[in-house]
């Protein structure tokens, strides 16, 4: 299938998707701003080239249209690559209004008279207020039609332009098959599923993986726009998150969308972006190590084996609502079903944590000596640890940073309002000890917390004390019988220097930290706690910024729902 024809499916494949709703309007709260790096500040804003850019990017050629969310910017951009023309092509980009920068969408065929179009962020009338993505026609001599911006495809373009009629098309085309360098599948999977020390201390040599993983990663800048955080040629947290993006967008989804190439997504990348071709995709790789490391580094945890011949599940399994990782869970049931006859614990239906798996792996953890709040039903680090080395499974990825403290609302201590002191120096050194108690480092968590806590409180002591005018100021029927709290305010009122419900702060709280929702400690603590695991965020928080707009200094305030 030629680069134009894809963008034109994958554009068309949207028609009918609609925007959020709200307040008796629409939002322009899409899908589309979050999945392109670089625009997720977007969100909430016209995003009809945002679109745009999102379909290039789906169809592995992100380069070959501009990254932006302003029509004027990608109308530049064509002109200023030589690909702008006053006629349509089929896979153009269309642009509308004075200088172009009004309205954006995809051509994906015309006529003598007209041009037939898939756009976002439009309507069925056309009127200011668009919604969603459509199909479009317009008459080719409107006024209205500003111009066209030609990507560069590889197979050329088909265009009306009297200029590109039996003449060379302007492009640089994919290199013929042989001249493709070929990447070793092997190395590339174990790659993916060994720790980044692993990584660095494979002998030098042909069967070194790094060249291979450097080819994908060149491969994914194209395709689902790798960052400049990834590290050459190492199979990293960063290159984990662009490889799922890419199968993801093969339509991949849940444990299929895990980051892990496997041999036919693999194939997808190399072959559509014309990095790579696959060899040896069956068997295993064991590696060489360097002279002075005769068996995988110990700078890691003995949990993290690098062979895919055993079954693997996620570290973050059964405490990480959001993520849907079946596969793993569906071991970890297994475990227990041998572990403990399942009548005494009722097996789930499915593949999912809920209450009787969670029940079932309280049984395991009290097993362990564990009780109380140590014993809910939450995988942490020891006990799943221990229950894959008794039942032969492997562990896959980093665990999640856990409290190991979380208490019930009806513990929280609501004293003390207005002891700590307010400014920016104290509310760094409350942060730096929530940090220190967590053994989590400062380079992204400091100045991120430091962000969120400068626009929750401006670092003011008597705001942070507790908020009585926002929606949370309320009671509820299941907190504190639906009176008052303790401190005398509504039950959900937010409190604390990161402002966080009772709950929020119950259920996120961190061993070694106070139980005083005002203590500025424990507040950043839970607040951290809760963060990764609600929106997913690395426990050494490299892509805090990326992933909380709140946390991030560059875009506008976004509050983080705590």
């Amino acid at each position: 299938m030629s680069q134009a024809q894809t963008v034109i499916n994958i554009a068309s494949g949207e028609v009918g998707y609609r925007e959020g709703f709200s307040s008796g309007h629409w939002n322009n709260q899409q899908k589309y701003s979050p999945a392109v790096h670089g625009l997720e500040w977007s969100q909430g804003q016209a995003w009809c080239h945002t679109f745009v850019s999102w379909v290039f990017q789906q169809a592995g050629i992100k380069n070959l249209a501009p990254v932006t969310a302003s029509c004027l910017e990608g109308v530049q951009w064509f002109k200023s690559n030589g690909r702008w023309s006053q006629y349509p092509a089929v896979g153009a980009v269309i642009y509308f209004g004075v200088g172009g920068g009004s309205h954006v969408g995809i051509v994906t065929s015309y006529d003598d008279t007209r041009v037939f179009t898939v756009e976002g962020n439009t309507n069925a009338s056309g009127s200011p207020e668009g919604d969603g993505v459509y199909r479009k026609v317009h008459v080719r001599q409107d006024a209205h039609v500003y111009g066209y911006g030609y990507p560069q495809y590889a197979e050329g373009i088909s265009s009306a332009d009297p200029a590109y009629k039996n003449a060379p098309h302007s492009h640089t085309p994919v290199p013929p098959m042989k001249d493709i360098p070929f990447i070793s599948f092997r190395q590339v999977r174990w790659a993916s599923q060994a720790p980044v020390d692993d990584q660095r201390h494979v002998a030098p040599g042909p069967d070194n993986p790094r060249d291979d993983v450097q080819n994908v990663q060149e491969a994914l800048r194209n395709a689902t726009g790798l960052g400049a955080d990834a590290q050459l040629g190492l199979f990293d947290a960063p290159t984990h998150q662009a490889y799922a993006a890419w199968q993801r967008s093969l339509g991949y989804s849940g444990i299929d969308a895990d980051g892990i190439p496997g041999v036919k997504s693999l194939n997808r990348l190399g072959l559509q972006t014309g990095r790579f071709q696959v060899r040896e995709t069956e068997g295993t790789y064991t590696p060489t190590f360097t002279p002075d490391v005769s068996s995988p580094p110990a700078t890691h945890p003995p949990q993290f084996p690098a062979s895919p011949s055993r079954p693997w599940i996620w570290a973050s399994v059964g405490r990480d609502e959001s993520r849907a990782i079946p596969g793993s869970v569906r071991i970890v049931q297994d475990a227990l079903k041998k572990e403990f006859p399942p009548a005494e614990w009722a097996e789930e239906h499915g593949s999912f944590w809920g209450p009787r798996t969670q029940t079932g792996y309280s049984w395991w953890q009290r097993k362990l000596g564990y009780n109380g709040a140590d014993a809910d039903g939450r995988p942490g680090k020891d006990s799943l640890t221990k229950l894959a080395s008794k039942y032969n499974f492997d562990i896959h990825g980093e665990f999640p940073v856990t409290s190991n403290g979380r208490i019930l609302p009806g513990q929280i201590d609501f004293s003390g309002k207005g002891q700590w002191s307010s400014g920016r120096p104290a509310c760094e050194g409350y942060i730096r000890e929530a940090l220190r108690i967590m053994n989590l480092p400062t380079t992204y968590w400091l100045p991120g917390m430091l962000t969120i806590a400068e626009r929750e409180t401006a670092y003011n002591s008597p705001r942070w004390q507790i908020n009585t005018t926002d929606s949370n100021a309320r009671n509820v029927p299941d907190l504190f019988g639906g009176r008052n709290a303790p401190d005398g305010h509504p039950a959900m009122c937010s409190r604390g220097m990161i402002q966080a419900i009772p709950q929020t702060f119950a259920r996120y709280h961190q061993s070694g930290t106070s139980f005083k929702i005002y203590d500025p400690v424990a507040s950043a603590a839970a607040g951290i706690n809760y963060i990764i695991h609600a929106y997913n965020v690395a426990p050494n928080g490299f892509d805090l910024t990326q992933k909380v707009q709140q946390a991030d200094p560059r875009r506008p305030p976004k509050g983080y729902f705590l």
